[in-house]
Parts: C-alpha cells; structure tokens; sequence
C-alpha cells in the first residue's frame, strides 16, 4: 500500500506485525521472525512497542503470547479487523512529518518555506530534509517537490496531481477518521449532492470514488484549463471525444477520461459495446487499433469466438482494454492498481494457473502491427486484464440438447455442422434434456424450464434455418 511508505520505519514495521496478527487465529513466533525478518528478541520488542500503541491509540485489541504463538485478543464488540488496521494506519501518518508535509500539499500548489515551519512546527532545515524523504513517493505520482526562492512548489503535470490528491483523499476518507480535520473533510465530500443520482446503482467503493473525485475538484486548487490543454495534446484524447456527458457530469474531456478508469460503472454494458463498435472504426487511433489486434489474438489463440463477429462481450472488452492501455499511456503506469492492491492474487488465479501462464507466454509473445512499446510496470494489470476477459468468455456454458425423433443420422449431421463453426469451450453438446439451455428438434416438445430455448427444425438444410439457429444462439450468450 502505498500511503504506508509515508509512514516511519519502526511504525512500517509494527503495522506489518499488527496486520499479520489480526488476520490469522493465532501466528507462530518463528513464522512472523521469518516473514519480517527479525530475530526473537527483536519480534518481542516490536511487540510490546506495538502493544503499547495500541493502548494509547484506544485500539481494543491486546497482543497476546501463548505457547510460542501470538494471539489477537479483541474486546467484546469491537471492528472488523480491515478497520482497526485502518485506524492504526492513520495514527502512525498523522505522527509521520512526511504525512503532514505531503498532506498540506493535498490543498497548496505552492507554499512559502517559512510557513511551512511555521504550520508543522518543523525548523527550517528539518523542513527540506523532509522534502527529500517525501520525494521518492511523489516520484510515484510524477511529481517533485521543488524549492526555489524559498518557496516550496509541488512540481508535475496537473493531471498527475490532480490523480494523486485523489488517491490520497480516498484512502483518507474511506473510513471515519480519528483526526477531526480529516474526518470533516470526510463528512464534506459525502455530503456532495452530485453524487446522490448515482447512490442506488454504485457500490460503496464506487460512491465513495465518486464523493472524492468531487471533493478534490471543489476544495483543491485544480487547474481546468491545463488539465484540458495536457488530455488535448495526449494520444488518448480520440478516446475522450466518443466519451457521453452524463447528468451532474463536467463537458471535460480529462475529467470524462479519468471518471470512466475509476468508476466503470458510469457505463452500463451497452453503452461499453457502443463505444467498442466506435473504437472499432476509429482506425487512426494507435491505441484503439492496438487493443483490437491484441484482442483479436487473444480470441484467436483461446478460441472465444463463438459465433463469427457477432459477439457483443468482444465489442466491451475492446473498450475495456483500449480504456486500460491508454490510461497506462498518460499516466506512465498503472497507478490505480498498485495504489488499491487490485492487482489479482495467488489465490485468485491458482483455480486456473494453466490459464494464467498461458496468459502470460501469450503476452510475451504477442508482437502487434502497431508500434507499442512493452513496459515491465504495465505487464501485470494488462496480463490480469485479459486474463479476467478469457476467463470470463470461458466460463460462458450453453447446452444444447439435440432431438430430430430417433433420426440419428440428422442429430450428427447437425451437431458436426455446429461442431465446425461452434466453440467447444463454450457450446456443449448433452443428451440430458434437463439441463439444456436450448433444444433444437423437429417436434414441438413439452419443456417444463422457462428459462430453456425451444427451436423447431424440421429441415436444417431449407433456406433461414441456419439463420435462426445462429440467431438464438447467439442470443443466449449475449444473456
């Protein structure tokens, strides 16, 4: 997590320790010596220390040793473990200097060194060697804390600073904060009416997202006339131009652009197949035409194809992946990921590890006709991207029941014509006609499911048959 890195050494430390033991019943003392790297006499020391915070900090957890194993202790009706790891992590940045310098510059572009000593009780010459500790975090961000003429300048793009007050405000705001400044920033951006049309079809994380991207660009100084003029002069704005305005949405094409990478659910899923059949077209725009090969290869090699170009999934995820290369392409990397730890997991993918290292050998390998640089840092979210795309065309099932009355010659023949232009992974041939998602027969037959389709074929080979079996399969799986 990256607003951690803002915290003291020893505190990074007894934050580890404190996540470590609240998340396992109980932890061995020789597991934690190995995973922190300490020694025995050293983990117990961190202990104690950790034990002593957690007292001062009112955090109703005590850190208990039993037979050479620690223990978690909470009292009777205490959080969940995320929100005590939470709190605790608040209180260790609002002691770390680099937290409050970093946080005065969630509101200042600018600020007289003086005043910063003043306003954070630093002297001068602590003030710029907290600059250079706070540094290499912001390098994350692209941006750079620069003194000239005495005046402290947080440098960068303003896209970049506008993406990093962001960030850092919806971690803040999150939770109730145990600090009153925070927590009434907080209670302000929740309190923003823009966001209420949006309250019963978003999650909380997305109106929590929403409430925070509002936030910053009502009470931080944020500069709309170079946001607009950086979006303008990127090789993402094509993509900017076919983004829809939506009600209590600002006409600004970075703010659309960054809306649509942090809250996807601001468009449905017909919308996202409108703007891939758009991206389709639009053959002037690299990245579009890179995320289509790259998308063609994918459901070449995995065999997604089900039915020829009529699948509508495939028009979502081309926008899907053109919205994720060109996010990686203006911000550098893939910022969002590494800052919400929504990178996937062992465990998420050890179910489908073959699948996965496909994936990856795919990626490798994959030499586009549009000139696209690999970069390392991207190399993850984009394997994880179409990996959840591959994974999800493979776990669509439609069953297909076929009954021609014991003319067993017709059944095969029309299954090996299905077989020909059909994908196995997806279209699976049963003889238990209850559990069929179709029935393709030459009767009308008594179905007992409402949600099984009925064709009636009495010649598969007239003229519009094919047609009409094409057609209702395809409709099952765009359902």
């Amino acid at each position: 997590m990256l607003m951690t890195q803002l915290i003291k050494k020893n505190e990074q430390i007894k934050l580890d320790l404190f996540t470590r033991i609240v998340n396992s019943p109980m932890i061995e003392s020789e597991t934690l010596q190995a995973q922190l790297s300490l020694s025995k006499n050293r983990l117990y020391h961190f202990v104690l220390q950790l034990d002593k915070d957690l007292a001062i900090y009112q955090i109703p957890i005590t850190i208990q040793y039993k037979e050479n194993k620690y223990i978690a202790e909470k009292s009777e009706g205490s959080h969940h473990s995320s929100l005590l790891i939470y709190e605790l992590i608040q209180h260790y940045l609002n002691a770390s200097a680099m937290f409050q310098l970093t946080y005065l510059f969630l509101h200042e572009d600018q600020t007289p060194i003086t005043d910063i000593a003043q306003k954070l009780l630093f002297s001068q010459s602590h003030t710029y060697y907290v600059i250079r500790q706070v540094n290499p975090f912001l390098k994350q961000f692209n941006l750079k804390l620069m003194v000239a003429n005495k005046t402290v300048v947080l440098n960068g793009r303003a896209s970049d600073i506008f993406i990093f007050r962001f960030l850092v405000f919806s971690f803040l705001f999150f939770y109730r904060s145990p600090y009153p400044t925070i927590e009434t920033e907080r209670q302000k951006s929740v309190a923003n009416d823009k966001t209420l049309p949006y309250a019963k079809q978003m999650t909380y994380s997305e109106l929590h997202s929403l409430n925070s991207f509002f936030y910053v660009l009502e009470h931080t100084p944020t500069d709309l006339n170079r946001l607009s003029v950086e979006i303008q002069a990127s090789s993402v704005f094509p993509l900017t131009t076919i983004l829809e305005v939506k009600e209590n949405e600002l006409d600004h094409a970075y703010l659309l652009f960054f809306l649509r990478i942090f809250i996807p659910r601001l468009c449905t899923f017909e919308e996202m197949i409108r703007l891939g059949e758009h991206l389709e077209t639009m053959v002037d725009f690299d990245l579009a035409m890179l995320a289509k090969q790259m998308l063609d290869a994918v459901f070449d090699t995995f065999t997604l194809e089900s039915l020829p170009r009529l699948y509508k999934n495939y028009y979502a995820s081309l926008y899907i992946l053109t919205l994720h290369l060109s996010y990686i392409e203006f911000f550098g990397h893939d910022l969002k990921n590494i800052f919400y730890s929504q990178a996937l997991t062992t465990k998420s993918i050890q179910t489908h590890a073959a699948l996965y290292e496909q994936m990856v050998n795919f990626y490798d390998q994959f030499q586009p006709e549009v000139s696209w640089s690999k970069k390392e840092e991207s190399k993850q979210v984009l394997i994880d991207t179409l990996y959840l795309i591959v994974l999800g065309e493979h776990q669509q099932k439609v069953m297909i029941y076929i009954d021609f009355g014991g003319n067993i010659v017709a059944e095969l023949a029309l299954k090996r014509k299905l077989i020909k232009i059909l994908n196995p992974d997806t279209f699976i041939f049963t003889t238990d006609d209850t559990i069929a998602d179709v029935i393709i027969a030459n009767y009308v037959a008594p179905i007992e499911r409402s949600d099984t389709a009925f064709l009636l074929v009495e010649n598969f080979n007239e003229a519009g048959t094919w047609k009409a079996i094409y057609t209702q399969l395809l409709q099952l799986v765009k359902e």
